[in-house]
């Protein structure tokens, strides 16, 4: 069978995102489709049954392509938001694998009998973003002061341990696409060069809040060492620590001044660039807009030649951090609890459950 493909308009990231798990095959047809309660799909698993904020059971799919997958016959998702709690649930062999991110959490399952951690560096980063439609940070120079005053390495150290890595735009873990952040302007930490253009502002005495989503500490953690950084070139900061789900709701009304998050680079610079920093992007909420960037974004889609597209997306780091809609913070290790006696389970960067038809449980 060949399936062909019609473009429109050359598109440089189409087979990244091709091999990506977020592009699915769906039904053709007009009929529209829920897909946050409808369940479709051709992969490993078939939906068994689902209590929402509970559990989801998925069987093995006898018809799956591959006849060597899946490995195990049922598997059962238990939604338990609490670190502890799964900690808990993994030591005692209740469950088998569990994400986790507190690194005092990390370092208590590495110590726990009978459980092995893996550790994989992903593709996501942590950042600050800034409401750039809004004083004071409408304005580059307030953004940049704070860029030039935040120590991203202090910030690694202090709440992850030193387990990430300082990060531009473009995550380390993408390779060559990415600029070495000793290239990228105010990532050398210049306390008096901030205050300087804090003053040159008008914003000697700058003082904003920091919106934070309860559901992960490490934001809380991250923004409460910024908050600190700051302190030392005048600047008071406030912490608004909120639900998940308010968080979520004034993130979409764009209703703060700052906020610290994390966003998925995919396998390819286009998929976190260009919906959050092109005009009126999909997940810009930054409200930011450059005409520079949106023309290397748009430049960047459009050619096919990697070599090419490695160029315009460093010259794009380079805008994007001397322009500092986002302070872009480090990447996201990936920590995964696991039974000793589970074998074949291995995230990668950019996809952390695609292994899962290959996992299976040996004998205890």
């Amino acid at each position: 069978m060949t399936v062909t493909f019609r473009l429109n308009a050359p598109y440089g990231p189409f087979l990244a995102m091709l091999s990506s798990a977020y592009a699915s095959i769906l039904p053709s047809g007009d009929e529209a489709i829920d897909f946050q309660t409808e369940m479709v799909g051709t992969g490993p698993f078939l939906l068994e049954a689902w209590e929402q904020d509970t559990e989801t059971v998925m069987s093995a799919h006898t018809a799956y392509w591959n006849p060597d997958e899946p490995q195990v016959q049922t598997l059962r998702w238990r939604i338990l938001p609490d670190e502890s709690a799964r900690l808990a649930a993994i030591r005692t062999g209740e469950i088998h694998i569990t994400s986790i991110a507190d690194p005092l959490i990390v370092e208590s399952a590495m110590d726990s009998e009978g459980v092995q951690v893996i550790e994989q560096d992903t593709t996501d980063y942590y950042l600050l973003g800034f409401n750039t439609a809004e004083a004071p940070f409408d304005n580059p120079d307030v953004r940049r002061a704070l860029a030039l005053a935040i120590d991203r390495q202090a910030i690694v150290d202090a709440v992850f341990f030193g387990r990430g890595e300082v990060t531009g735009p473009v995550v380390p873990t993408l390779g060559d696409w990415a600029q070495p952040v000793e290239q990228l302007p105010t990532y050398q930490v210049d306390r008096e060069m901030a205050m300087s253009l804090l003053e040159e502002a008008g914003q000697s005495d700058l003082s904003f809040t920091i919106l934070v989503g309860s559901l992960y500490q490490e934001f809380t953690n991250i923004a409460l060492v910024i908050q600190d950084q700051l302190s030392e070139i005048g600047v008071t900061v406030e912490l608004e620590q909120v639900e998940w789900a308010t968080f979520i709701e004034r993130w979409l009304a764009r209703d703060f001044e700052s906020f610290v998050s994390f966003n998925g680079s995919g396998n390819d610079p286009d998929r976190a660039l260009y919906p959050a920093f092109v005009t009126d992007g999909s997940v810009n909420a930054f409200q930011y807009s450059d005409e520079e960037v949106d023309r290397l974004l748009e430049s960047a889609r459009t050619t096919t030649d990697r070599e090419a597209r490695i160029t315009i997306y460093q010259n794009l780091e380079l805008l994007l951090a001397e322009q500092a809609p986002a302070i872009f913070i480090c990447t996201r290790a990936g920590f995964f609890a696991v039974r000793e006696v589970l074998r074949g389970f291995q995230p990668t960067a950019a996809q952390t459950w695609s292994t899962l038809s290959e996992t299976m449980i040996a004998e205890e």
